[in-house]
């Protein structure tokens, strides 16, 4: 791409240094999602900035001037849209599994079968942290009573409780959120074996 192309060596260092600091700061902001969210299958913050400005170099990404008048904008809005789509990607992941005894749930990333299932107590312990942590939100115990009955999908929250796609997926995440703390909490809880 020539704009990159007929910047100097120490400009091209500058913006490169910038967008680095931009991915770390995205990183930083993403990784309270349990460890990484699913942001360190990107790597480090140089491997997002390289990997963002490969797609832009290889037309992977057009160069939309009228949105991002500068190269530098355009290539932030591609890093945070990778890191965006890494923590959307590591969120559905996480699934219910209704086959394995009703009520277990598994992370579709995890290693081996040992660390997907989680045990009857354990799952039991989830449910019991997550109600007590929800305790002041009314909607989101309805949601959890939803869930438990398999009644997850979106669609299903929004007849259930009259509300909006929007709000109806915006529960789902917040109550996946919930869920995944109350997971973290209860196995910190249990020793290993």
């Amino acid at each position: 791409m020539d704009e990159f192309d007929n910047l100097g060596l120490a400009e091209q260092q500058a913006l490169l240094k910038s967008l680095v600091l931009h991915a770390h700061d995205r990183m930083r902001r993403r990784s309270w999602r349990g460890g990484m969210g699913g942001i360190s299958t990107l790597g480090t913050p140089e491997e997002v900035v390289a990997l963002a400005v490969s797609r832009l170099l290889d037309g992977t990404r057009a160069r939309n001037r009228s949105r991002y008048p500068t190269l530098l904008d355009q290539l932030r809005s591609i890093i945070n849209s990778l890191i965006s789509d890494a923590a959307r990607s590591y969120d559905n992941r996480l699934v219910r599994n209704d086959a394995s005894g009703g009520g277990d749930f598994e992370d579709a990333g995890a290693a081996s079968t040992h660390d997907l299932v989680a045990t009857k107590e354990i799952w039991d312990r989830v449910v019991a942290g997550a109600v007590n942590a929800a305790a002041n939100d009314p909607l989101l115990i309805e949601a959890m009573a939803l869930f438990e009955s398999g009644k997850d999908r979106p669609r299903d929250l929004a007849d259930a409780l009259s509300l909006t796609p929007k709000e109806a997926a915006n529960l789902k995440k917040r109550l996946r959120r919930l869920l995944r703390q109350a997971h973290h909490q209860a196995t910190q809880e249990t020793p290993n074996d």
